[in-house]
């Protein structure tokens, strides 16, 4: 079987809302990924439009925090159509926040996730490393530049969870 190369983009978007007025869907366009992954959408399910579930050539998969409005929350493209989707890990106390989408396809597993932040308090560092403790990395690929003025530098993850 050849080898097929998938063009993969990582973008933690930080308000999926306020990124649609932005020119958004010019991006995602320009970029040509096979698969998008969205992290910190903010989005609540009833806060989904057509367009935002229908780009065009692309399978649309959301994870939503159902414990806090406007807080955290996964999206997925894919041009490939899944097997499968799953959200969360099965463990209520993670999967609440709405930081994980799996898509399943033939030859590979993606997972989306939204890792949290440790920073606020002690509980939220402790949470942190729950969540880390529950998944083991895979593999690490180094820094990319999305193509927003900002020019942030982010990190793709693959991760497994237990």
């Amino acid at each position: 079987m050849p080898k097929q190369t998938i063009k993969l983009i990582s973008w933690n978007v930080n308000g999926y809302r306020a990124v649609m007025k932005k020119a958004f869907l010019t991006s995602i366009r320009s970029l040509d990924a096979d698969i998008v992954g969205l992290q910190e959408t903010k989005l609540q399910e009833d806060q989904l439009t057509r367009t935002m579930k229908a780009v065009d050539g692309y399978e649309a998969a959301f994870s939503f925090s159902t414990v806090k409005k406007g807080y955290s929350g996964v999206a997925a493209y894919s041009r490939m159509v899944p097997k499968a989707v799953h959200h969360g890990i099965g463990k209520p106390r993670f999967d609440d926040e709405g930081r994980i989408v799996e898509l399943e396809f033939d030859a590979f597993t993606l997972f989306n996730v939204y890792f949290p932040n440790g920073q606020a308090s002690d509980e939220r560092l402790e949470y942190k490393l729950d969540f880390y403790h529950h998944g083991e990395i895979l593999m690490v690929v180094l820094p990319f530049q999305c193509p927003q003025k900002q020019r942030r530098l982010a990190h793709r993850l693959l991760f497994r969870f237990r």
